[in-house]
């Protein structure tokens, strides 16, 4: 039940969205007194999946995203079991599914059309190929002083299709700034 109140009389569109079901949109309801509009939303086409590691272990935690062209983007997690749903879509269309867990590479899958049924779509999440460490002090020009807590960020732009990659961390009461499992790119 919702209530909308102290509005001026005119012509109102109602748009109602859940992250469980389909959008619904009521245009030109025309208001000029206490007014009662009951919404039925629908499950609408859905997907559910399982992402696991390499090693066939769940990924708790994980962002899945379905993407189609001009529309808004719907987004999951993963469960303790590495399960996830997205419910809401529409049935008629194509999307992109992107599943991402921090240190791990992203996985993509195109041209998967939800159904009302629930369409599965699986993925499997790997570490990246080779990794590097780096670390090194930050120091001030002024003196050799030491900086300590300055933020260090290291970025890359694998390309086309790829997404860009970065990773913070800072420096210590030291002045050292140290990254693990940095990716090859």
């Amino acid at each position: 039940k919702y209530a909308i109140a102290d509005i001026e009389d005119g012509i109102y569109n109602l748009n109602v969205s859940h992250g469980d079901y389909k959008p619904e949109v009521v245009k030109n309801l025309s208001i000029a007194s206490d007014t009662t509009k009951n919404i039925q939303l629908t499950k609408g086409a859905y997907f559910t999946g399982h992402i696991q590691d390499q090693n066939g272990s769940p990924v708790v935690g994980a962002s899945v995203i379905a993407a189609v062209a001009g529309g808004v983007p719907s987004y999951a997690m993963t469960n303790g079991q590495g399960n996830y749903k997205i419910f809401g879509l529409d049935g008629s269309k194509f999307y992109l599914l992107i599943a991402s867990k921090r240190g791990l590479e992203r996985g993509f899958q195109t041209n998967k059309q939800p159904s009302t049924g629930g369409e599965n779509v699986d993925f499997t999440l790997t570490p990246p190929a080779q990794v590097f460490n780096l670390t090194g002090t930050v120091t001030a020009d002024c003196a050799p002083y030491t900086v300590t807590h300055a933020w260090v960020i290291a970025s890359y732009s694998p390309g086309a299709n790829r997404p860009d990659f970065f990773k913070v961390t800072w420096t210590n009461q030291s002045g050292v700034y140290s990254f693990t499992g940095l990716p090859q790119n």
